[in-house]
């Protein structure tokens, strides 16, 4: 299996299960990259299929450890942004398993080759996507939840326990929250109303962020479902499988007919969504000449 330059960004549920994979092959050929910068805690080892019960530290080191029967692998403890400055912008197809849309976006803006993105939802979905910048949506067209209905805002109330408006309010007006309302709401516990109580917004929030475990009560508890992060990584390495072994075919979409796979863990999937064309946005960069121009000098006759 030739994985020269294959660049997979993000070693957590999804890119350690492609590793994973990647180790069961009989053989691998060429020079892969890995990129990832974050440790690996206890609260996302059962996502983690290369670890080890009692294995923290770097998520790349451990994703290189699995890879050990390849001499050839090259594991970097860096951010997306810090890879690019090392090693420029060149890269011919990159498989994204990051679970955040300001990085998907800017991978798409180093404008590779060919991207193969996955990611999973609370609802228990997962999606697997693939984009060459002129055929359909480009990763930046769909990598957008970050810009929608206020997700900052909307998650702090949820922890408080407040309706989005009233959350807008505080923090349009400065004023501070009331120690009340807080208790009224039913979210905090005691100790955590005369922490957060009579505090601007802007200093709630990072009180929030910073010090108090706030979370779901426990009736409300989320299960984290560990294969969930594994079946996307799994379709991924398959992807790179097939384009590698078919690199010459015209293949544009996932399977001839879609660019956008979407699938449920918890039932059936609908026919619809193994149907899944995403067209481009119109207010992306993706759909104007000189971008696309751009990309065509940098890949010419797709690489």
């Amino acid at each position: 299996m030739d994985v020269d330059g294959v660049v997979v960004v993000g070693l957590g549920g999804i890119g350690s299960a492609f590793v994973a994979a990647a180790a069961s092959l009989p053989s691998l050929v060429g020079r892969p990259v890995l990129v990832d910068k974050d440790a690996l805690d206890a609260t996302n080892l059962n996502r983690h299929l290369v670890a080890r019960p009692d294995d923290m530290g770097p998520k790349v080191a451990l994703c290189r450890r699995a890879l050990a029967f390849h001499p050839n692998v090259d594991a970097r403890a860096e951010w997306f942004d810090e890879f690019m400055a090392a090693r420029g912008d060149r890269h011919e197809l990159v498989v994204v398993g990051v679970d955040d849309d300001q990085v998907r976006r800017a991978i798409q803006v180093s404008r590779p080759r060919l991207i193969l993105n996955a990611g999973t939802s609370e609802s228990a979905s997962f999606q697997v996507t693939r984009h060459d910048y002129l055929t359909g949506a480009c990763l930046a067209c769909i990598a957008r939840d970050d810009l929608r209905d206020r997700p900052v805002e909307r998650e702090l109330a949820r922890q408080l326990g407040l309706e989005l408006e009233a959350v807008m309010h505080y923090q349009a007006s400065g004023e501070p929250v009331p120690a009340a309302l807080l208790r009224a709401a039913g979210a905090l516990s005691e100790i955590e109303v005369a922490h957060l109580g009579d505090l601007p917004l802007t200093e709630i929030q990072r009180r929030v962020c910073a010090e108090l475990p706030l979370g779901t009560g426990r009736e409300e508890a989320a299960v984290s479902i560990s294969f969930l992060s594994a079946l996307p990584g799994f379709l991924l390495l398959g992807e790179v499988i097939k384009e590698r072994s078919y690199a010459a075919a015209e293949r544009p979409p996932l399977n001839e007919r879609v660019n956008h796979a979407l699938l449920s863990v918890l039932g059936r999937p609908h026919p619809q969504l193994l149907r899944g064309w995403r067209a481009k946005r119109d207010d992306c960069d993706c759909g104007r000449g000189a971008y696309q121009r751009a990309y065509r000098r940098k890949w010419p006759e797709g690489g």
